[in-house]
Formats: structure tokens, sequence, C-alpha cells
């Protein structure tokens, strides 16, 4: 008999997921960049040439576990209980980071890249675990906080893993001990092992479902579920744009930093760690802007957040300073963007179905990631400036927010009643916890006397 769960009692679990999976992230790109710097470090006279492509090649990567397990790693998370899926992964962690030291010490590259692959394969078994335990363990009225939290904090260990693999090989490769990262990374990993043993634990949500052979079995049927919620398949494109984009501003940061500005491994790793805490930050702003609801009003500002902050990037007259300012805004209304998106698909997913909607979620935002890698290696072919890219970001951006704005005209509706309620007028909702989202409008309003008059008003408007 399958055990309840009181979400009432969070709290507790709740952090313990967040140290997990800020272990996970610190150190699966600490692990990441610390290659990258290594391979740029060996390309001798063919490092030019080979900046251009070893970020896309680390994306792309990235990118095929996602894109080839799918519906194991999701029907899997589904019959089981998604805490036990966490703790099953951080076991896996230990054996890769151990094999990655041993990778190093080889200098094989084919070695190097095939830990990368196995490492990014955990992450695949990881991710709809991660995801979708969040809507299993929380109240509703927290899943915009929690998201945003979730975000920050996944941000917040990208930027220290980023911003510590810089220094740290080049302090490493200076006296050749450059496989001591990995002692580090198993030591943290054991670290994850006891925190993801607290994580809460909501019961499987569908102990009963079968594992496919076919990896991709039950997509089908996912996308019959996307076809048929609106607001679920924008969501997805939304959030698939958003990874497809990030992908492509991570990789095009390598030439645009090491051919145009000239900057060291540290330099380069203080640029994207700027672009990951403006998303960090942008998560938080979300999750607090959002007022205990998910407020799709923030898409559209996100959009065109990004669109102007990517564009001022393509600016001849940028240099290292005034770069970290921009990454850091396109980064801010990156957050924006993408947790409202997060929030909706998670709480727009059946139930029994989740796990597995999220891991095809996952599945088409890491094809987005793949293709960002493929641009670029046929930008770095064509001769395109990092410059140019930025500005494609920018344009394609804009393009998209006028895009879903159009289709979903509430989006723009929601935009215009959040700029009042954090301007003109003051809103105050008394019950809005007992309403749920998914439901028709209700409106209570008092007579408006003036702006700035406070208003007592129940007011929710349907996804």
């Amino acid at each position: 008999m399958q055990h309840t769960y009181d979400k009432s009692n969070y709290k507790k679990g709740f952090w313990y997921l967040i140290a997990t999976l800020f272990q996970g992230a610190f150190s699966d790109n600490f692990f990441k960049y610390t290659l990258i710097f290594l391979f740029l470090a060996t390309a001798g006279n063919n490092a030019v040439e080979f900046s251009r492509k070893v970020g896309a090649y680390a994306g792309m990567l990235f990118a095929v576990p996602y894109i080839l397990f799918p519906g194991i790693f999701g029907a899997l998370s589904d019959r089981v209980s998604k805490q036990r899926m966490v703790v099953w992964t951080k076991y896996l962690e230990i054996c890769i980071m151990a094999l990655g030291g041993i990778a190093i010490l080889s200098g094989n590259t084919i070695f190097l890249w095939s830990v990368l692959f196995v490492m990014a394969t955990q992450s695949a078994m990881f991710s709809p675990a991660k995801y979708g335990i969040l809507p299993e363990g929380l109240p509703e009225t927290r899943l915009s906080w929690g998201n945003g939290i979730l975000q920050m904090m996944t941000m917040i260990a990208i930027i220290a893993g980023v911003g510590i693999a810089g220094p740290a090989f080049e302090f490493l490769h200076g006296r050749d001990q450059v496989h001591f990262v990995s002692i580090v990374l198993v030591a943290l990993s054991l670290i994850g092992i006891a925190t993801s043993r607290k994580v809460f634990a909501p019961p499987a949500a569908d102990p009963q479902r079968s594992i496919p052979i076919n990896p991709w079995s039950g997509m089908g049927k996912v996308f019959k579920i996307y076809s048929a919620d609106k607001w679920l398949w924008l969501s997805v494109i939304g959030y698939v744009y958003f990874w497809f984009a990030g992908a492509l501003l991570q990789a095009n940061l390598i030439p645009y930093g090491r051919n145009l500005l000239e900057l060291t491994p540290t330099e380069m790793s203080i640029q994207a760690v700027a672009l990951a805490m403006g998303i960090g930050s942008g998560a938080v702003a979300a999750g607090y802007l959002s007022r205990g609801k998910i407020e799709v009003g923030l898409i559209p500002l996100g959009a065109f957040g990004m669109a102007v902050f990517c564009s001022l990037l393509a600016l001849p007259s940028v240099g290292f300073q005034m770069s970290i300012l921009l990454l850091s805004g396109v980064g801010f209304f990156g957050g924006v963007f993408d947790v409202p998106l997060a929030a909706t698909i998670q709480s727009r997913s059946p139930a029994k179905e989740r796990g597995a909607i999220m891991a095809v979620t996952n599945m088409l935002t890491f094809i987005g990631i793949f293709t960002a890698g493929a641009l670029m290696l046929l930008f770095g072919q064509q001769g395109v400036s990092p410059r140019t890219v930025f500005l494609l970001c920018g344009v394609t951006t804009f393009a998209l927010g006028i895009y879903v704005s159009a289709v979903l005209l509430i989006l723009a509706l929601r935009f215009g009643l959040w700029c009042l309620a954090h301007t003109l007028y003051s809103f105050r909702a008394p019950g809005r916890s007992n309403i749920h989202d998914h439901c028709g409008p209700h409106s209570v309003a008092n007579h408006i006397a003036h702006p700035r008059s406070l208003i007592n008003i129940s007011l929710t408007l349907p996804l």
C-alpha cells in the first residue's frame, strides 16, 4: 500500500533537495569547464579554430543522452519515488567522477569525451526526477517560489563551478596536477548522497508503469497531451527556446572571449559566471513577483528584456567589463522568462504522466541544445562573428516574444495587469490560495477612488 505524503511538511525535505541539486550542478560544471580548458590548452597552434568548436562539441555531446533515453528515464521516475531516483543518481556520480580523474591522467581525448558523455547520461537520468518532484512535494501556492529557488540555486552552483574552474585549472595545470579535480568531486558526491537521503519522498506517481524497451515509446501519448492543451504546448516551446538560447550564448562565449577579447581562462569563467548569476537572480525575482501564483504575465517581459541585452552585446565597442554587465542583464531576463514557463509545465501536466512529460520536455530542450551546438559549428565554418551570433539571438528572442503574445493575448493582458499592480495600484487578495488557477474567472472589487488607492480584490484569470 502506498504511503501518503503531507505537502504541508515540505520545508526540510525541500532544502535538502536544493542542497543535492546544488552539489550536482556545481560538480557537473566544474568538471565540464575543466575539460574545456584542458582541451584549449592542448590545442596548440589550432587554439583559435578549436575555440569555435569545443563549446559546441561539449554542448552537443551533453545533449545526446537526453535525446536517446527520455522514455526510459521518464517511466522510471514515475514507477518509483522520485526521491529514490535522486539517491540512485548520486551513487552513479561517485563512479563517474573517479573515472574522470583516470581519464585526465591518461590524457586520451576520446576517453575524456566518453566520460563527459557518461556524466551527461547520469544527468539525463536525474532530470525528470529533479523537476517532477517539485509539484509532487510542494503545495501549488509554493510552486513558483520553489521553481525560483531551484533555478537560483542551480545558477549559483553553475556560477561557483564555472567560476572556480578557470583559476583552479590555471593553478593545477601549471603543476601538472589537473587530475586532483577528480578527488574533490568524489568527495562532493559523497556529500550529495548524504543530502539526497533526506529529500522529501512523495510516493511513486504510477508504481505499475512498465519500463519501455524502446526508449522513445510513449512519446506519442505525451504529444497528444501537449496538443490537447495550448497553454502547455506553448509553454514547452518557450521553455525549449530558453535552453536553446542559453546553450547558444554559452558556446558563443568561448570564441567571443578567447578570440575577440583575448581573455584568460579566469576572465572567461567570469563571463560565464555573469550570465549564470543573472539567470539565478532573475529566477528569484520571478518567484517573488509571482506572489504565490504562476504569473504568466512575466513571460513577455523576460523575452523582450533578453532581446535587448543580447542585441547590445553585438556592439563593437563592448569590452570585457561592459560584457559582464550585459551578460548579467541577458541572464536576469532569461530567469524571469524561464520560471513561469517551468511552473506552468509542471502545474498543467497530469500527475500520473508528469515524469514522462518532464522527460520528453527535457528531450526537446536538449534537441534545442544540440541544435545550438550544430549552429555554432556552422557559424564557425562560415566565419560568422560571435557579435553577429549575439545579434541573431536577440532578434530571434524578440520574434518569439511577439509570437507567444499574439497567439495568447492573455499574456499581454496579464503583463499589463501585473504592471498596474506594481505601479499605479496596490492589490491585496485575501483568500487567494482558496482559488485554483485552472478554475474560471472570479472577480470581486471595491470602488476605485484614485491611483495608488488600496484595492481589496480577489481576482484570478484562467490559464
